[in-house]
């Protein structure tokens, strides 16, 4: 069962989308969106997002505003990268 998020801040969504250019590369876009306002936190496009990258751009939104209580993602090898990052205190 999903918890559902009661204030902004409280659960964030993170999802990969892929998609192909006119010249044939493959690009992956990370979406990060607050669960309970439905903003858009961050876009990150390139060919590649390891799972340093996917932490640095949580780095980048914690300058602006307070890390969620929870991250939602799914089982995808992207992630995997995050766990050491996750177990640092303030996350």
């Amino acid at each position: 069962t999903l918890t559902l998020p009661d204030q902004p801040n409280d659960t964030w969504s993170m999802d990969f989308v892929h998609d192909g250019l006119a010249d044939g590369r493959r690009i992956r876009c990370l979406n990060i969106v607050d669960d309970y306002t439905k903003e858009t936190l961050a876009i990150e496009v390139d060919t590649s997002l390891s799972g340093l990258r996917v932490a640095r751009v949580l780095d980048r939104i914690a300058l602006h505003r307070p890390l969620p209580r929870r991250l939602r993602v799914d089982h995808g090898p992207e992630f995997t990268g995050l766990v050491n990052h996750l177990n640092h205190p303030g996350f």
